[in-house]
C-alpha cells in the first residue's frame, strides 16, 4: 500500500472533508441543520459549518457517536471510506 500524500499526513477530518466537497462540487447547503446535534458542533469555525453540513448530508463524513470530531487528524481508512 502507498503511502498518503505529504498534504495528507496530518490533515484534519474537517479540512477533508472539505476537500471532496470542493472536489466534487456539491451545492452548500443553505443552512446548517443535521449537524447541530452533535456536542462538538460549537468547535466548528462558523465559516465551515456549510461545507460539513453538506458533508455530513453526503455522507462523506460520520460522526463518532454524539461527536464529529473534525480536529482529529483523519486516518487512511477513513480517508478511503470518504
Amino acid at each position: 500500500m502507498c503511502p498518503p500524500p505529504a498534504f495528507l499526513k496530518k490533515a484534519a477530518r474537517s479540512q477533508a472533508a472539505e476537500w471532496f466537497v470542493r472536489l466534487l462540487s456539491l451545492p452548500l447547503a443553505e443552512r446548517v441543520n443535521s449537524i447541530t446535534d452533535y456536542a462538538d458542533f460549537s468547535e466548528i469555525p462558523q465559516d465551515k459549518q456549510l461545507y460539513i453540513e453538506t458533508a455530513v448530508r453526503a455522507g462523506i463524513i460520520k460522526g463518532y457517536g454524539e461527536r464529529l470530531e473534525l480536529g482529529r487528524t483523519i486516518s487512511r481508512q477513513e480517508l478511503a471510506q470518504m
